[in-house]
Parts: C-alpha cells; sequence; structure tokens
C-alpha cells in the first residue's frame, strides 16, 4: 500500500491538473454532457465538491476520536452500487442547482480545504477510525479514496471534451488507482449470478513499468481477488494499468477495450464474455 503522505502528495498535484483545465472551459463546456450519466460537466464538479466537503468533516472529527456519520446520514450498512448512486445523483444535482454559476468557486474552496487538513495530519492519525458508508475504516484509506475520485471524474469530463481523454490518467497516480480498484471490485462491481459448477480464474497482467498480474476467481455467486500465483489461468486479461481502471469501474466497455486493441483476451470466447457480465452489469 502506498503510504497516506505520498498519496496527498498525488492529491494536490491532481487537484491542481484538474482546476488549471476547468478555468479553460467555455460556459458551453460547462452544460456539457459528461461520462457520467445523467450528469454534465458541472455536476461532476459540483459532486467533487460535495465528496471534499465530506471528506473534510470526516476527517476533522476522526482525529478528534468522533467516528459517527456526518450529519444528514447515517449507518447505512449493506447497500448497492445502484442505490447508493441513485442518492448520490440526487444530492449532486440539488447542489448544482443551488450553486448555479459559484460551482468552480465552491469546488476551489472546499479544495484548498481538504488539502490544508490532509498536510496537517501525522503518523499516529492514519490508524484512527473514520465513517463510511459501511462502517468505521482507519483514515488511511482516504487518500486513495479520494485519488482515485479525482482522477477518473476528471476522465469523465475530458472523455467527452477531448478525443484523447484516456491519457490524462497521470502516470503517478495509475498504481494507487490499481490497487485501490481492487479493493473496491468486489464491493461495488461484481454482479453475481447463479454458482458456477467449477470456478473460472481471470488472470489479470498489466503490463508497463511495474507490470503486475492479478488473479479474479469467480465462482458465479461470489469473487475473490489475489495476486496472480502458479494456479492455470482459464482466462488471460492483459492491459496497461490505466486501461483496467476505466474498465473496472465501467467507463470502458470489455467490448470497446478489446476492439480498439488496449486489451487481449486469452481464452474461450464464452468465458472473456462473461467477465463484462460479472463486472461490468453488462
Amino acid at each position: 500500500m502506498n503510504a497516506p503522505e505520498d498519496t496527498v502528495k498525488l492529491i494536490i498535484a491532481e487537484s491542481e491538473r484538474l482546476t488549471q483545465y476547468l478555468t479553460t472551459l467555455s460556459p458551453e463546456a460547462w452544460r456539457t454532457p459528461s461520462a457520467c450519466e445523467r450528469w454534465q460537466v458541472r455536476d461532476v464538479v459540483a459532486h467533487l465538491a460535495i465528496e471534499t466537503e465530506v471528506y473534510t468533516d470526516v476527517i476533522a472529527r476522526s482525529v478528534q476520536g468522533d467516528a459517527a456519520p456526518p450529519a444528514g446520514r447515517q449507518w447505512s450498512g449493506p447497500t448497492t452500487a445502484a442505490a447508493f448512486a441513485e442518492d448520490t445523483a440526487q444530492r449532486v444535482l440539488a447542489r448544482r442547482e443551488n450553486l448555479g454559476d459559484q460551482v468552480l468557486a465552491n469546488f476551489l474552496t472546499a479544495n484548498a480545504q481538504l488539502h490544508h487538513l490532509l498536510a496537517s495530519l501525522g503518523p499516529a492519525d492514519w490508524d484512527k477510525p473514520h465513517y463510511t458508508p459501511l462502517g468505521s475504516a482507519p483514515l488511511r484509506h482516504i487518500p486513495a479514496d479520494r485519488l482515485l475520485e479525482l482522477v477518473v471524474h476528471g476522465w469523465d469530463i475530458h472523455s467527452r471534451l477531448e478525443p484523447n481523454a484516456h491519457l490524462h490518467l497521470s502516470g503517478a497516480s495509475v498504481p494507487v488507482l490499481v490497487e485501490e480498484t481492487l479493493r473496491r471490485v468486489l464491493r461495488w462491481r461484481f454482479h453475481p449470478g447463479p454458482r458456477l459448477p467449477t470456478p473460472i480464474r481471470y488472470r489479470v497482467a498489466l503490463t508497463g513499468a511495474g507490470a503486475t498480474e492479478h488473479d479474479m476467481v469467480v465462482t458465479g455467486d461470489q469473487a475473490s481477488v489475489a495476486p496472480g500465483g502458479t494456479a492455470v489461468a482459464d482466462v488471460l486479461l492483459r492491459c496497461d494499468p490505466g486501461t483496467f481502471v476505466l474498465l473496472m469501474l465501467g467507463r470502458l466497455p470489455l467490448s470497446d477495450a478489446l476492439a480498439q486493441h488496449r486489451l487481449v483476451a486469452e481464452g474461450a470466447r464464452e468465458q472473456v464474455s462473461a467477465f463484462a457480465q460479472w463486472f461490468q452489469g453488462a
């Protein structure tokens, strides 16, 4: 796991990169549909500001020993990605309407407050518990979570305003994004089905500097993720880390990744196609 202090530096760099880009956008661009369903560019930025405020509140209370939910939120326990997304969408649209033309200003203010707070944290703070919708967790998970949101939502904006937006997945941040994506995948991205007679082992081979392999084993009703091992894989999926992040977060359909030669798959066609059903709901 990347040290949280190092991830904070990446957060600040990605925030500055996104801010510089946002300041160049025309009023028409702010109203352009993003890669997030139902959201325009201004909605994506409003969402980032809302989550920034939540992080700031959660962290500030955590360092004081308070891991209770923020005002207006409850311990929701297990939920589905669809239900969580619907609730988030409603809150974002309401906030954007309320902000009017102050969406960017609100984002900048929220970022400055969060960055100041993150920079003030010491080694003893990172293991303190904080609130999440699924229960408490150590603060050390927050930087990677925030970094993932910044980079992927930045891609949601770039991908509709520029033709080669996938290049904006920063090389320095991508290893952290891969780790965070793997941590999330079973909770948010897996779509269970009938139990299989025999599990299917997908080996994901990430190319480039620091190449790694990860095994994703599907039994139909469950899935597990582990470092690539010596067991024989049924399907080999080979791609660069940035493509993997977009694939697993539903930004890049498996069929498009294959057609664009951003992903190479070796194995039975039906098992390759099943990967999209389990992890993309396709």
